[in-house]
């Protein structure tokens, strides 16, 4: 199925993370997902893919193949048709073949053009040719938690997170105990935003924790009727990018006070308001 399908393209560390045991509310763990070795490991099988295409390959300093081969006895001009595809004396770097995507296809190339026999070893100029032109892809990783992976501050965040804080305080100073601070029309203009405080009581319900009744948050799911979700739906097959295609993204930019962005609101958020119109 799809779902087995993609649980097997993924790296075993991650597969492992999926399985792992759900915390006390039985949610999924997902702070403890180190999407940045995900990341890195996706690329590196990418590159494992090209690799074995002949695409992936490290361009050959056309004078230092010159001057290797020539040290080593060996006429550069001759053996040059047979190693690159590229090869020409006027270019900078030269690109192996794409057919050579290991020193066993090297060699099949070589007998195959008759340049050496099927008894003969590679020649140690061209082996160490061959090795300059393999990648050599390694990573290292530092997992820097949620703030790691969020974006820049807008306008918009900035000015939000501030009327919280002012709405928490307001609560406090009120003696209004078992509120959370929300702000209302956050889709509408800044002078129209209205601090209120929510009574955390009725969100809660009972759920079975460890073979006991707890009071719990209840799970919010998703809408899958909201504007946001449909627009996401329509796009998602373009968007997966499971072949090469036009890149699309939204990233607000770092803090500014002036322009068409300087008041932009999370996509979700403007395009589930359009449903309020």
């Amino acid at each position: 199925t799809r779902d087995d399908d993609l649980f097997n393209d993924i790296p075993e560390f991650f597969q492992e993370g999926l399985l792992m045991e759900r915390d006390s509310h039985g949610n999924f763990q997902f702070s403890q997902v180190e999407t940045d070795r995900v990341i890195m490991g996706l690329v590196k099988d990418y590159l494992n893919i090209l690799k074995e295409k002949g695409i992936y390959k490290l361009g050959i300093d056309n004078s230092y193949y010159r001057k290797t081969l020539s040290k080593g006895g060996l006429d550069p001009d001759y053996f040059g048709p047979i190693l690159f595809n590229n090869y020409n004396k006027e270019n900078k770097f030269l690109l192996l073949n794409e057919s050579i995507i290991s020193k066993k296809t090297l060699k099949q190339i070589m007998v195959k053009e008759g340049a050496i026999q099927e008894n003969d070893i590679i020649p140690v100029p061209i082996e160490i040719v061959y090795k300059k032109s393999v990648p050599k892809f390694n990573t290292q990783v530092h997992f820097y938690g949620y703030d790691g992976r969020g974006s820049d501050p807008t306008r918009f965040d900035c000015i939000y997170t501030y009327n919280l804080g002012l709405t928490v305080f307001s609560l406090i100073a009120d003696g209004a105990t078992g509120q959370m601070a929300a702000i209302k029309n956050l889709e509408m203009d800044f002078s129209r935003w209205e601090p209120i405080g929510i009574p955390i009581a009725p969100l809660m319900h009972l759920e079975e924790r460890k073979g006991k009744l707890s009071l719990v948050l209840e799970k919010s799911i998703v809408d899958v009727d909201s504007i946001s979700f449909q627009v996401v739906k329509s796009f998602r097959d373009k968007w997966l990018a499971a072949t090469p295609c036009e890149n699309n993204y939204r990233r607000p930019g770092p803090i500014r006070f002036t322009g068409k962005s300087e008041e932009d609101r999370p996509i979700t958020l403007v395009l589930n308001a359009i449903a309020k119109s």
